[in-house]
């Protein structure tokens, strides 16, 4: 479209009329009420309806409100129109000015510049060591949170990705012409054109959570379509069994339990490999049909035969009610991998079934003492399970937070069943030395483990201080998180480390795991901080221009993970991820924000 502007015009000039058709000029013709601010930004201009001005964006901004440029009824002798004043209080450089490249999406992204001097005063062995390939820069923050050192600017190849300058608080290398100031545009504005696609900073989704209150009551249930199942005794007192039509053969169960161990378990790591190989093969009638199901349903859905695994999930989504007659520990692990196996297979209502079955599992884990297994051994005391059960029942307990921490979260909840401070942390937990496998899988889970404590208690925290301090960001017991987020890359061994090249290419990751695991550890970064960022307006402060670095940076990792996992594991990465595909999107919606606040700076 093009705009037809009266020369000489003053504000109490014609009106400023735009064509919305060119080629058929006679049509209606629109007239633009957007004051200059509002239109640069982008947002919607309250002037345009009240007709009063200045507008509300702009008092609340502390901004020159400028009418546009062909006048406006009403009076506007109060209004400062000299372009000089605009100048100096507008949003910044039209975005003619810039070159055009600045603004074209990319196709991958680039490192971010070396993590090594934010830990030169953290006290720690092999501190140097950490991430000595990446290349971001991370702030050092201090305990007491009285003032914060601003990280030096990050330097990236302009051909992958631009860094976010945090001394000046804009993108490096700056363009030629007048600097963009940061005032033109906050968060929150930005965030309110995502929709329902909004990540809150409480972490809430709202396309996820499903809102209650003046919501009417919800239609009845549909029936939807099962798998056809071969037909098994139903009969009152018959043991439930897996029909032997479907129990597949020893060669084919042995692809999907390789498939399970290789991608499923170190994600849900409830099983103990060789112990779980030695009653396949020696007594597999004492293995729960409903783990066993589970467990193939599992394998199906990252193999090549997903309609497999989809028969497998029918069959123990028919069995699950039956095995709630009792707490059992291998319930427990089968509910945990049903879990698990549904992310790929979602029903309707996933949500919100996925957090009955996180309370079911707790419920029942809480009926076999599970939340009371760490303190027995810290104590002195032994239990009396067997060194698998024992084993067993530290990583059930230890995911059992996990999962109420991720599919709660994005929900809203608040009413956690897990107490933090009864997990248990360590990397070598009770009997975790049972062979090597298992020792390596304890030992990578509990770095996880401890970044999802972090991130669980960041957000009590959050629900504490909801309810007593509208500011509740900047509050102390929030922001002493800031230390805890800052030790956890200390804490991880360089051969658990997934460092990113200076040079523009993507990371070697050693497994999709791994790459899943330091993504979510940045996605708690934005988490913890992005609320920071919002909770004050004015972003010319040095402290504002840190955190805002500090977001970026991890917002930037987290695509880089992602584009990683995908070019070397395909989908499958993604998806063999807690919650499935939902993460990735969630971590993705989680950034946005950042990325859209640095493209406009």
């Amino acid at each position: 479209m093009q705009s037809f502007q009266a020369s000489g015009v003053t504000a109490q000039g014609p009106k400023n009329y735009v064509f919305v058709d060119e080629h058929n000029r006679h049509k209606r013709l629109k007239v633009m009420r957007a004051c200059e601010g509002c239109r640069r930004r982008k947002i919607k201009c309250d002037a345009a309806t009240t007709n009063s001005w200045p507008c509300a964006a702009c008092k609340r901004l502390k901004l020159t409100c400028i009418p546009p440029v062909g006048g406006l009824e009403g009076d506007l002798s109060d209004i400062n129109t000299n372009d000089e004043a605009f100048v100096s209080q507008s949003s910044g450089t039209p975005i003619e000015q810039y070159p055009a490249e600045q603004f074209q999406y990319l196709h991958s992204y680039e490192s971010q510049s070396d993590l090594d001097q934010s830990f030169s005063q953290y006290d720690v062995q092999n501190s140097q060591n950490l991430y000595s390939q990446q290349s971001f820069q991370y702030a050092q923050l201090h305990h007491d949170h009285a003032h914060t050192v601003a990280p030096q600017p990050a330097v990236y190849p302009q051909h992958r990705y631009q860094s976010f300058d945090s001394v000046n608080g804009n993108l490096a290398p700056h363009s030629v012409g007048s600097p963009h100031s940061i005032e033109s545009i906050t968060a929150e504005e930005l965030a309110e054109n995502l929709g329902d696609l909004r990540i809150a900073d409480s972490g809430v989704a709202p396309y996820i959570r499903q809102q209650n209150g003046s919501q009417k009551e919800a239609p009845a249930p549909i029936i939807e379509d099962e798998e056809d199942l071969p037909a098994f005794p139903t009969a009152a007192g018959s043991q439930i069994r897996i029909p032997p039509a479907l129990m597949p053969p020893n060669e084919e169960a042995s692809r999907a339990f390789q498939d399970f161990f290789r991608h499923v378990h170190p994600y849900v790591p409830v099983l103990c490999r060789s112990h779980f190989y030695h009653l396949w093969q020696t007594d597999r009638e004492t293995i729960s049909p409903l783990l066993l199901e589970a467990v193939l349903a599992c394998a199906g859905q990252v193999s090549d035969d997903p309609a497999g695994g989809s028969q497998w999930l029918a069959l123990a989504n028919r069995h699950e009610e039956n095995f709630v007659d009792t707490p059992r520990l291998s319930t427990v692990q089968a509910l945990l991998l049903l879990l698990k196996a549904r992310e790929k297979t979602p029903k309707r209502g996933y949500y919100y079934r996925s957090w009955v079955t996180v309370k079911k599992i707790i419920g029942m884990a809480k009926d076999l003492d599970l939340h009371e297994h760490y303190d027995l051994h810290e104590s002195g005391g032994q239990c009396d399970s067997t060194a698998v059960e024992c084993l067993s029942k530290t990583r059930v307990w230890q995911l059992a937070m996990m999962v109420e921490l991720m599919v709660g979260g994005p929900q809203g909840r608040s009413d956690y069943g897990v107490d933090i401070d009864t997990v248990d942390i360590s990397t070598c937990p009770p009997n975790s030395d049972i062979d090597d496998y298992e020792k390596t899988v304890s030992r990578q889970f509990a770095y996880w483990v401890r970044n999802v404590r972090n991130i669980r208690g960041m957000t009590e925290t959050y629900h504490k201080l909801k309810r007593k301090n509208k500011d509740w960001a900047s509050d102390p017991k929030f922001v002493a998180y800031n230390e805890d987020f800052r030790k956890w890359p200390g804490d991880v061994p360089k051969d658990l480390r997934v460092p990113i090249p200076s040079d523009g290419t993507l990371p070697d990751l050693p497994s999709h795991y791994l790459a899943n695991m330091h993504c979510h550890y940045q996605l708690g970064i934005v988490m913890l901080y992005k609320p920071q960022l919002n909770a004050s307006k004015d972003f010319t402060t040095e402290k504002l221009k840190q955190i805002m670095s500090l977001c970026y940076n991890s917002a930037k990792q987290v695509c880089i993970y992602q584009e990683a996992t995908l070019e070397k594991y395909d989908v499958l990465g993604l998806a063999c991820m807690q919650r499935g595909l939902s993460f990735p999107i969630y971590a993705i919606l989680s950034c946005v924000m950042i990325h859209l606040v640095c493209l406009d700076l």
